[in-house]
């Protein structure tokens, strides 16, 4: 499922769960930071990586979490976000910690009803650890800032920037789940990198791969990066919405088939018609084929089965498995007890079903006119040869030959 714009839900996501931009603001991507401290507090996230100009909620649980939070809210409002490597660590130290974040500003605190805390945050500028300056009572540090390197390829950068809005609104439109609003903000960024970074944020990425886009300095590599998952996932959503159409389709017609059936039957008995009576109509004419095609006179089928001998018998079992509606037909030397005409008949009928025919057969001409695949068990060993019995022969004589000549060598 493409997680793409999902932000637009409400939901607040958990410090330690899988945290989604809900939006972003674009006419802040490029003004300068002005006020920033040399120390800032450090907030260590789990499951997430923040990018310069995206607001996320972040439910604050960890005391080093919520003690930094209080402490940058409290005077200048500004944090830095890093990411830490292993999101099982409950209490992470500096190594613990990706070295590259964001600086964020902490945009506003909210008090939910179960007593906890959400911080909003916006990402603005991406900076690259320099120091530690404490641990207790939160981790605090100093920080230098890192710029993006514009592209050098100009032309190919706008077609990167291209695609992607091209790709981001095709997965929009393929994605139920992301509300048509998405499209008209979307059409309403026109600041590229902040673009790249929305869209960064919200691909369905592992921690370890956005955080990987998140420490290019190259904007053209950036936008390169994001756009090749960005086909990737897209490639998923098509494949999903042809799976789900062929369903959609194949259920329809199963109703459709239903309903005419329905209808049919209705209009067969307004007109005085009985369908089972059709139906059991049709089995005894085919039933009447099967029998006179192995042979069987009328006088035999309308005659008591109990008369017959054994190989007629043998003859109305044939005939009552070939009746059946089945996938796989297994057959034990089924040529037994019939003359040639029969013989001719069960050659067409098993040339013509959809069936998968399996038999063991002695009958060397009608293996030859019907199989296409035999294996031959001999001395517990199991070889596969596909075509007829003739074709069995002759490699069989190849393989025997092969052993003598083999022998021979090794005697001499």
């Amino acid at each position: 499922m493409s997680k793409l714009f999902e932000g637009f839900s409400d939901t607040v996501m958990q410090e330690d769960g899988d945290m989604m931009p809900i939006f972003s603001i674009e006419e802040e991507q490029d003004s300068p930071i002005v006020d920033l401290p040399e120390e800032l507090p450090i907030l260590a996230l789990k499951n997430t990586v923040l990018f310069p100009g995206v607001v996320i909620p972040i439910n604050i649980g960890r005391k080093k979490s919520v003690r930094a939070i209080k402490q940058a809210h409290q005077t200048h409002k500004w944090i830095a976000v890093l990411t830490q490597h292993d999101a099982q660590m409950e209490d992470p130290s500096p190594k613990d910690l990706y070295q590259i974040g964001t600086i964020a500003r902490i945009i506003k605190i909210l008090k939910m009803p179960d007593g906890s805390s959400t911080a909003i945050l916006q990402g603005r500028q991406r900076f690259q650890l320099r120091t530690i300056v404490r641990e207790s009572p939160y981790l605090a540090g100093t920080v230098d800032r890192l710029s993006y390197i514009e592209p050098t390829d100009e032309m190919e950068y706008k077609a990167f920037v291209q695609s992607i809005h091209e790709q981001a609104k095709r997965i929009i439109e393929l994605s139920p789940q992301i509300p048509s609003e998405a499209i008209i903000m979307l059409k309403n960024m026109s600041n590229n990198t902040f673009l790249i970074n929305f869209i960064a944020s919200n691909l369905g990425l592992k921690m370890e791969q956005k955080q990987s886009m998140l420490e290019i300095n190259d904007l053209g590599e950036l936008a390169r990066m994001v756009l090749e998952y960005m086909n990737s996932e897209l490639q998923l959503l098509e494949l999903r919405d042809q799976i789900e159409s062929k369903v959609r389709h194949d259920l329809e017609k199963q109703q459709r088939d239903y309903f005419l059936n329905q209808q049919l039957k209705t209009i067969q008995e307004e007109l005085g018609q009985n369908p089972q009576e059709e139906e059991l109509s049709e089995l005894e004419a085919r039933a009447k084929e099967i029998l006179h095609g192995l042979g069987f006179a009328d006088e035999q089928i309308a005659g008591d089965t109990a008369a017959l001998s054994g190989g007629w018998k043998m003859r109305v079992g044939i005939a009552r498995v070939l009746l059946g509606s089945f996938d796989v037909l297994l057959m034990d030397e089924p040529t037994n007890h019939l003359d040639i005409e029969s013989i001719l008949w069960l050659e067409k009928f098993l040339a013509d079903t959809r069936a998968t025919v399996l038999m063991t057969c002695h009958d060397r001409e009608f293996m030859n006119r019907v199989v296409s695949r035999i294996i031959d068990i001999d001395g517990g060993e199991l070889v596969s040869y596909t075509g007829d019995y003739d074709f069995l022969e002759q490699q069989q004589a190849q393989r025997a030959a092969q052993a003598e000549a083999a022998f021979s060598r090794q005697q001499a």
